[in-house]
């Protein structure tokens, strides 16, 4: 099973026995919510089957299934402030999971350590990059929409100047008469 799991692409058979034998397997039913936020975190789980959502102040952000973790931000932060989970997990199907806690992860050896070191920060950068592109979307939504709305005064100030031409009005603003 774990040799199907993304995580754990490049570990040996050596270290997936690591894994086996010094990981937690849990099992979760539907509903179950495996963190909380501002919960501080000591756990990070791999999901190697089932699914989980991550939910930001009541909105799905996340949809995560087999071969991703979750918890590794709040597990690897390096002080207890960011060590509290930023978001809600809850499970969206049965799910088993493997589980490490900073005990456990000291009893693999030091390649096993380093192979998840590795993991750890080939999800970070996923994590980053995508984070980079909702960021950079966003800015061109906003982008748009500052360009709408300088189109909308734009084409408002157009129809005033055509409005008071129709009836006739000077377009000469107040001081500059005088300069002419």
């Amino acid at each position: 099973l774990l040799r199907s799991l993304e995580f754990f692409a490049g570990f040996g058979d050596v270290e997936l026995w690591e894994v086996v034998h010094r990981a937690r397997w849990q099992r979760f039913k539907y509903g179950h919510a495996l963190y909380k936020r501002g919960q501080e975190g000591n756990t990070f789980h791999i999901v190697a089957q089932g699914a989980v959502d991550v939910y930001r102040e009541g909105n799905r952000v996340a949809q995560l299934g087999a071969g991703t973790s979750v918890g590794e931000m709040a597990y690897l932060a390096p002080n207890p402030e960011l060590r509290r989970h930023s978001a809600d997990v809850l499970v969206t199907a049965p799910t088993t999971t493997v589980s490490f806690t900073p005990e456990t992860l000291e009893q693999l050896s030091v390649g096993t350590r380093h192979l998840f070191d590795k993991a750890f920060i080939r999800v970070l950068v996923r994590r980053l990059h995508a984070a980079h592109e909702q960021l950079a979307a966003h800015a061109q939504v906003q982008d748009r929409r500052a360009s709408f709305g300088l189109q909308q005064q734009v084409l408002g100030a157009t129809t005033d100047l055509a409005d008071a031409l129709a009836r006739g009005e000077s377009l000469m603003f107040e001081g500059a008469q005088g300069a002419m």
